[in-house]
Order: C-alpha cells, then structure tokens, then sequence
C-alpha cells in the first residue's frame, strides 16, 4: 500500500488483477480488499486453485470486495476496466530473469497501472512489457524497501533515509 501511495496510486474503488495466489498475493488482495478496492481478480494456476479458493472465501467473508477467481490458462487477457494489474507471482526473479508471466500484454488498458513484487531484477520483462506500453510502472523493490523501512522503525522507532536504501542496491553492484 505504501508503494501504491508513493505512485500516486489510490486504489478504492478500482478494479485490481492479482497474478498468483501465494503469499505476496494474499498479502496485497487483503490490502487492497480493506483499501477498499472494488474489484479483485485473482488468476492464478492450477496447482495453486486451493490457495485461491481459500483466498477468494476469506476476502468474501471478511471485506466487502467483489472476487473473482480465474484459472490460469495460457495468454490471460487482462479484463477491460482493469485500473491496477499486479504481479505477485516468481516468475522472473533471479535467477530465472528472462521470464515473464503468461499474459496477453496487448489486452492491458492504456491506464493501467502496473505493479511488480519482484525485487531483483528490478527491472523484469513483466516491466519492460508495460514500459513498451507507455505505461505507469513500480518495481518491487519499492515494496521491499518500504517493507524494510516499516520494519526499522517498528523494531528501532527511527525513521531510515528510503532513498539511500534503494540506492545501495545499485551502488553495490557498481
């Protein structure tokens, strides 16, 4: 939620794809569903249609989000009236860093906002899709970095720099 927020991205009231159903999924389907989100949509495949339908039945007894469940099969096509379409999948992370998720990229509305939980590469071919596109993108290390932040200062009660930290990535590999 706070990558969101730093984008400029409100997400109530929209229409939310989630790709994948693991625990980042979850993780951001509940945040969003409490944000109040109008619309989820969770695609996910079929190994994992337990971990979905589980999702889908404690989103519906516990927020008052609309939830879809949609089996992943071949191109998913991104629904017209999608605002946010979010990763939450492994596919692309290190060392897999060619792959992207099976999506028809064409199908992603010129307004879409694009979110990635990917951290390394933070530039994946998730991105580089959305990019091609013209379209507004977050790297998942924005959510890695707010998520170390939030737990610095839980532990310490300091505030860190966020901007040093998402650059001693980058300095490191220099």
């Amino acid at each position: 939620m706070i990558a969101l927020e730093s984008a400029g991205v409100e997400p109530k009231a929209r229409s939310v794809v989630v790709v994948g159903a693991g625990g980042a999924a979850r993780a951001i389907c509940v945040e969003l569903a409490l944000a109040g989100a109008r619309h989820l949509t969770i695609v996910n495949i079929s190994k994992d249609a337990a971990l979905a339908e589980g999702l889908v039945k404690t989103l519906a007894r516990n927020t008052r989000v609309e939830v879809d469940n949609v089996p992943w099969v071949g191109g998913f096509k991104v629904p017209a009236g999608t605002d946010i379409l979010a990763d939450a999948t492994s596919i692309g992370l290190f060392p897999n860093t060619n792959d992207k998720p099976d999506i028809d990229y064409d199908s992603i509305g010129p307004n879409v906002y694009v979110q990635d939980v990917i951290p390394n590469p933070a530039f994946t071919p998730f991105l580089r899709e959305a990019d091609a596109r013209g379209l507004r993108w977050q790297s998942g290390m924005q959510i890695l970095v707010n998520q170390a932040a939030l737990n610095i200062t839980m532990w310490t009660g300091l505030e860190p720099n966020k901007e040093v930290m998402r650059k001693a990535p980058e300095e490191a590999l220099a």
